[in-house]
């Protein structure tokens, strides 16, 4: 009976530290799992006028893993040039710090799409034509925080954004609604991150690096594990009423 009991209670517990952990106020890091694109920004730029940051840079591959087994295609841009073109653009406000870590800052995101990639991928038969656009993904971002020391010049950019259409949705590489994630890092910024960190005044011209791909959704595997524990207690009950 009590190993039973112990049977019904595990999922419940699986399922509360689940849900805990992605409520713990910790600076984001995703784990990509799935379509991933290495990207570089050469400049990232703020505008003082709309207070967002944004830049254009390239994303030079993409690699489809599982779903075709790590194979990496190279992403062109529309006039054949080696790498797509990125677009990214974000608002961000201070929240706050923590043990490890000066200054967090967090955005939203904006009116407009927040990211964008344009561009074509030859060697998976996805370019401009008539079912493809030329827009391989658009996304809208659900939280990216730039977070780091005070003192350093290389700041984590992370975060998660939400996929809303694109070449890449039309060819089911990614469908409409999923989750993606960015690890990234921006360089060269004025050492000046903690809570007096001013964009217009303290951010520079910078590098940004880093990878774009799909992740779990933490919501899914909530409410997956959610299901799961329902079931199993479900199970366990039927089992029960037949002994």
């Amino acid at each position: 009976m009590r190993y039973r009991s112990l049977q019904s209670i595990v999922p419940i517990l699986s399922l509360v530290i689940l849900a805990s952990s992605s409520l713990r106020a910790e600076p984001i890091q995703p784990i990509l799992a799935g379509v991933d694109f290495n990207f570089c920004y050469s400049a990232v730029g703020y505008d003082a006028s709309d207070q967002t940051l944004s830049g254009a840079g390239s994303a030079a591959a993409i690699t489809l893993e599982p779903v075709l087994g790590g194979a990496t295609y190279p992403v062109f841009n529309l006039s054949g040039s080696l790498g797509g073109a990125l677009a990214l653009r974000a608002k961000f406000d201070h929240v706050g710090g923590n043990a490890d870590i000066d200054g967090v800052f967090a955005t939203l995101g904006t009116a407009d799409a927040d990211l964008t990639l344009t561009g074509k991928i030859p060697g998976l038969g996805i370019q401009p034509d008539n079912v493809y656009s030329g827009t391989l993904l658009e996304a809208d971002v659900i939280r990216l925080e730039l977070y780091g020391d005070a003192g350093a010049r290389t700041f984590a950019f992370n975060g998660y954004l939400r996929v809303t259409g694109g070449d890449l949705v039309i060819a089911d590489y990614l469908g409409e609604n999923d989750v993606i994630g960015m690890v990234s890092w921006l360089s060269s910024l004025s050492p000046t991150l903690p809570t007096g960190f001013d964009f217009a005044s303290d951010f520079g011209a910078t590098t940004h690096l880093g990878e774009i791909g799909a992740v779990p959704e933490p919501a899914s595997l909530v409410l997956t594990a959610l299901g799961s524990a329902a079931a199993l207690l479900a199970r366990n009950r039927l089992r029960r009423k037949r002994r």
